[in-house]
């Protein structure tokens, strides 16, 4: 999944100029190189894509600010592909959900579009949680008791995340990870993925693969880019985590919160 396809300050007609350049953009890059990549709506092309070697992106999540307060924007950017929209930062979710908002939410659950609580204040996850029929995720957030940072969920959410069979995909950011003023690293990392499993259960844990969006910043130590991810594995497997968990870690949750949001 991509990063928002707009910034935080972007708004109105700006936010959506912004997300249609960035969606033409990312789609003209996946077109380019169709040996690596292929651009997928839901879990079966996931599947696909994985199944012949290709890298599967997913559109989004786009910045709920990009919205502009039209259902009719949402359901072009769906037309476009997009499969993820992200509340945090849009007005309508400043302090709960606002009547609009709960429309979104419900209009995203009748297409098929993921809705991406990562960085929501804990009020609007929990109204939410309450209106949504369909799973959420959590794109790149960890867990808050463990290392306080805005974008990290609490306790309370991720327990109510069993519930709503949702994923919370941890992220790898060292200042999301990092305990104390220690230097982040892989064992962190692993801290927080059995937090999140611990309280929302083996079903809605994933990996973010997201290393923070400071430029130049340190990564965390071991996991400082994609060929990694074995060290964590290994990590985990030395923690006594079996191949069923670790298979539902690294895929099988993530293709099943994609399926089971898609409209019937």
């Amino acid at each position: 999944m991509r990063e928002p396809a707009a910034g935080p300050d972007a708004t109105g007609d700006s936010a959506v100029i912004a997300t249609l350049d960035r969606i033409d953009a990312v789609s003209t890059l996946i077109a380019s190189c169709p040996e690596v990549l292929r651009l997928v709506t839901g879990a079966d092309g996931m599947a696909e894509a994985r199944d012949s070697g290709r890298i599967a992106p997913l559109l989004g999540p786009v910045a709920g600010a990009a919205l502009a307060d039209s259902l009719g924007t949402l359901r072009a950017y769906h037309a476009l592909g997009v499969r993820s929209v992200t509340v945090a930062g849009a007005h309508w979710t400043v302090t709960g959900l606002t009547p609009f908002g709960e429309s979104v939410i419900r209009e995203m659950n009748r297409l098929g579009v993921l809705v991406d609580l990562s960085g929501a204040a804990e009020e609007t996850m929990d109204r939410v949680l309450a209106v949504t029929r369909a799973p959420v995720i959590l794109s790149r957030s960890a867990a808050r008791v463990l290392t306080d940072h805005p974008d990290n969920v609490c306790d309370d959410i991720l327990r109510r995340l069993r519930a709503n069979r949702g994923v919370c995909m941890v992220s790898f950011a060292p200042d999301q990870v990092r305990h104390d003023d220690q230097s982040a690293s892989l064992r962190d990392v692993a801290d927080h993925v059995e937090h999140v499993r611990a309280l929302a259960g083996p079903e809605s844990v994933g990996l973010a693969g997201s290393y923070g969006t400071a430029v130049d910043a340190p990564h965390t130590i071991g996991l400082e880019d994609g060929s990694c991810y074995p060290n964590l594995i290994a990590e985990l497997l030395h923690r006594d985590w079996s191949e069923a968990d670790i298979a539902a870690l690294t895929w099988g949750n993530a293709a099943r919160v994609v399926r089971e949001a898609k409209a019937p």
